[in-house]
């Protein structure tokens, strides 16, 4: 699902008309990047992903 989102935010970004929106929508998808790889770290540190 977090990927699904990242995508949708990534073709928002791209389509907004507005710079506001756009800078909006980019830094919500720089959050959903580092909460993607924090997950991903604590997830193989388990031994849960390889």
């Amino acid at each position: 699902m977090q990927k699904q989102l990242a995508r949708q935010y990534n073709e928002a970004a791209l389509e907004a008309l507005s710079e506001d929106l756009k800078s909006d929508l980019l830094y919500i998808l720089s959050q959903e990047h580092e909460f993607q790889s924090a997950v991903f770290r604590a997830m193989h540190k388990r031994g849960w992903y390889e």
